[in-house]
């Protein structure tokens, strides 16, 4: 399943969290994530897939996710499918080797212009209905150890 891939675009809200948001007094935001993304995370790594966290919020909490699970990230990109198209040109990779997970309308595009293309259990209506993998994980509840099980079932740890 999806053997080429090797560049794994994840959206943040929604995807790694489960699309809550705390905001304190003071106005600092902190979101819940699972563990079982920074697993997955590591061992997809660990098989050759990097993963690249893509967040159009410019968020430090976004960054400090991304630096515990030791993945590569991009904060305020707008424009998701102009930037993995810059990706493509400047790294030489292929579309046919890029996957993206997304769950919501800004993350369409780029959704429908990767050759692998997943969106978590409670996507929205529009993301569900293009995608080639409707994962059984809801955002922030394991979407990214659930690829890494699909990539390599047969993987033993």
């Amino acid at each position: 399943m999806f053997s080429n891939l090797e560049v794994l675009f994840v959206d943040f809200d929604g995807v790694l969290t489960d699309g809550f948001v705390f905001t304190d007094d003071n106005g600092r935001e902190s979101v819940r994530c699972n563990r079982l993304d920074g697993l997955g995370a590591r061992l997809l790594t660990k098989l050759g897939v990097r993963i690249y966290i893509l967040s159009s919020e410019e968020n430090s909490v976004v960054k400090a996710r991304a630096q515990k699970m030791n993945v590569e990230f991009a904060l305020g990109v707008n424009d998701k499918l102009a930037y993995v198209v810059n990706f493509m040109q400047a790294s030489g990779i292929q579309r046919q080797r890029i996957g993206f997970i997304g769950d919501e309308l800004n993350d369409l595009q780029l959704l429908k212009y990767v050759d692998y293309s997943f969106c978590p259990s409670d996507a929205c209506q529009e993301v569900k209905e293009i995608v080639q993998y409707k994962l059984e994980s809801a955002g922030g509840e394991g979407v990214l150890r659930e690829v890494m099980k699909l990539k390599f079932p047969s993987a033993t740890w």
